[in-house]
């Protein structure tokens, strides 16, 4: 693996004066480059409790890796990045819900995660010779892998709702029976738009 990696960066070192050379003849010709991408990925609580009145937070991370077509001041980009999106296990309760085996459960992310594919429309605007406005937006799909399993709780009387911030609390159980949530969809859209500052370096960049 380590040797494919090694012919990998050959192959574009080998090919990048050439890339060069044709865009310095011709501005508007078009090239291709490639890339990798890393992101980390982070869902508060408080953006989840919108929808329900108590969640287990997600802090995970993203790669992948991307061909980037240029023309002129034009970029499309096409990425294939996988991104873990599974919560902390825990306790999540219904909106309006109360603490029994009717609104609450305990929640167990089985290798929850998004396989996407999308493609990224971006123009540039020249501002100085080394910076540039960058704006534009994207389409894709990320296929839904892993699964959600349910167990239904319950908590003795007056247990509160930060009691179920800890998983092991001891005054919520959950001993019945892990279901399969049927609510996960098998994919769902990505859509994103963006603005932002790009610090040219070189043309090839």
């Amino acid at each position: 693996m380590r040797r494919a990696w090694i012919w990998l960066v050959l192959a574009l070192a080998t090919a990048a004066p050439a890339l060069a050379a044709a865009q310095d003849a011709n501005p508007n010709a078009t090239t291709w480059g490639v890339g990798v991408r890393a992101r980390a990925v982070n869902v508060p609580t408080w953006l989840l409790d919108l929808f329900v009145d108590h969640s287990t937070p997600m802090t995970s991370f993203g790669f992948g890796v991307e061909a980037v077509r240029r023309r002129g001041n034009f970029d499309m980009t096409f990425g294939l990045e996988y991104e873990n999106v599974s919560p902390e296990n825990g306790y999540w309760l219904e909106n309006g819900g109360t603490l029994t085996v009717a609104d609450l459960d305990f929640v167990t992310f089985d290798g929850l995660a998004l396989l996407g594919l999308d493609a990224t429309f971006a123009w540039h605007a020249n501002i100085t010779p080394m910076f540039q406005f960058r704006y534009g937006a994207g389409i894709g799909v990320g296929l839904v892998m892993g699964d959600v399993l349910q167990q239904d709780a319950g908590c003795v009387p007056g247990t509160s709702l930060s009691a179920l911030d800890d998983p092991n609390t001891p005054a919520c159980t959950h001993t019945g029976p892990s279901v399969k949530s049927n609510d996960v969809p098998p994919a769902v859209p990505i859509v994103h738009a963006f603005v932002g500052l790009r610090i040219r370096h070189t043309d090839k960049i």
